[in-house]
C-alpha cells in the first residue's frame, strides 16, 4: 500500500488508528530519521547522511582498538552536540502514544536505534535503546565492575576535555577502578547485540513477537533489529507499517505512511486521541 498525496496520507492514518484501537500490543521501532528534525544528521538517505561520508569502518570495536585516539575524537565529533539537542514534535507524539496506549490497557513497547536519549527526554517510559547511549561509556575489560556485561559510568565521570585538549595515550580516557582504556557505551558495527546487557535485546525480540501491530518511524530498515521486525511480523501475521518520507518498494511492510515524521506522527496521535475506543 503506498500513500502519496494528502488524501492518501488521510485515509493511511485513518486506518493505522483503527489497527492501533484494536490491538492489544504496539511495538514501535525508531530510526535516526526521528531525530533530523532535532539537527541530527541521519546514517543513509541524506546529502549529508553520515552513512555517506564515512563510517562503518571508523564504528567499530576493531577500529577503537587500533586507534583509540583518532576513534574518541571521531566520536566526539559526531556526538558532542547531542547533549544539548532537544526533541522534536515525534519524540512527543511518540510519547503521547504510549500515554494513550497505557490509558486504552494496550501493552506498548518502543524499541529505538538511536543514542541520543531524546525519546527519554520526551518523556517515553517503555524504552529499550537497544544501540546504548551516548551519554554513558564503560571500561574495554569484561572483568572490571565497568565494563560488559552489565557495567558502565557516566561521561561526567571523564575527563574528556583534557583528552580533547591535548589527545594523546596518555590523556585518552581510563577506567577509574581497573585504569584499562575506556570507551563509548554504544553498539558499534562489529559486535553483537547481547554483548550488554543495557541493549536488552531479549525483551526486543519478546516486544516484537508479541505485537499485533509493528510500526517503524524513521529507519532504513538496514540493521539486525528491523530485520527482526520484518521477520518476526512475517512469522506472527502482525501487521507492519513503515513511516518514513518514501517508500522502499523492496521492504515487505504491509503499508507505508509516506511524510516527515516530524509531520504525520503529530497528526497520528491527534486523530487517535480525538477518536473514541469501538
Amino acid at each position: 500500500m503506498s500513500i502519496g498525496t494528502e488524501e492518501r496520507q488521510a485515509e493511511a492514518i485513518r486506518q493505522l488508528v483503527e489497527e492501533i484501537k484494536a490491538s492489544e500490543k504496539i511495538t514501535l521501532i525508531t530510526g535516526a530519521g526521528v531525530s533530523v528534525a532535532s539537527g541530527i544528521a541521519p546514517f543513509r538517505k541524506s546529502p549529508d547522511a553520515v552513512w555517506e561520508r564515512d563510517v562503518t569502518e571508523r564504528g567499530t570495536l576493531r577500529y577503537f582498538l587500533e586507534h583509540p585516539i583518532d576513534s574518541w575524537q571521531w566520536y566526539h565529533q559526531r556526538f558532542s552536540s547531542i547533549a544539548n539537542t532537544l526533541p522534536n514534535p515525534t519524540h512527543y507524539a511518540i510519547a503521547d502514544l504510549e500515554a494513550w496506549c497505557h490509558g486504552a490497557g494496550i501493552d506498548f513497547t518502543l524499541i529505538t536505534q538511536n543514542v541520543d536519549r531524546l525519546h527519554h527526554r520526551a518523556g517515553s517510559q517503555q524504552l529499550i535503546e537497544i544501540h546504548g547511549r551516548s551519554d554513558r561509556s564503560r571500561c574495554i575489560n569484561h572483568q572490571c565492575e565497568f565494563g560488559a556485561p552489565s557495567g558502565s559510568l557516566s561521561n561526567t565521570e571523564l575527563n574528556l576535555e583534557f583528552f580533547l585538549a591535548s589527545p594523546s595515550s596518555t590523556t585518552l580516557p581510563r577506567c577509574p577502578s581497573c585504569e584499562d582504556l575506556i570507551r563509548p557505551h554504544i553498539l558499534w558495527f562489529d559486535e553483537m547485540y547481547d554483548g550488554h546487557q543495557d541493549y536488552r535485546y531479549r525483551e526486543a525480540i519478546e516486544a516484537l513477537y508479541a505485537a499485533d501491530v509493528i510500526i517503524a518511524i524513521g529507519t532504513s530498515f538496514s540493521v539486525g533489529i528491523t530485520e527482526l521486525a520484518l521477520y518476526s511480523a512475517e512469522q506472527s501475521g502482525a501487521a507492519i507499517w513503515g513511516v518514513d518520507i518514501a517508500q522502499d518498494e523492496e521492504i515487505p511492510v504491509t503499508h507505508w505512511l509516506l511524510g516527515r515524521a516530524e509531520e504525520v506522527t503529530p497528526r497520528l496521535i491527534d486523530r487517535l486521541q480525538d477518536s473514541k475506543m469501538n
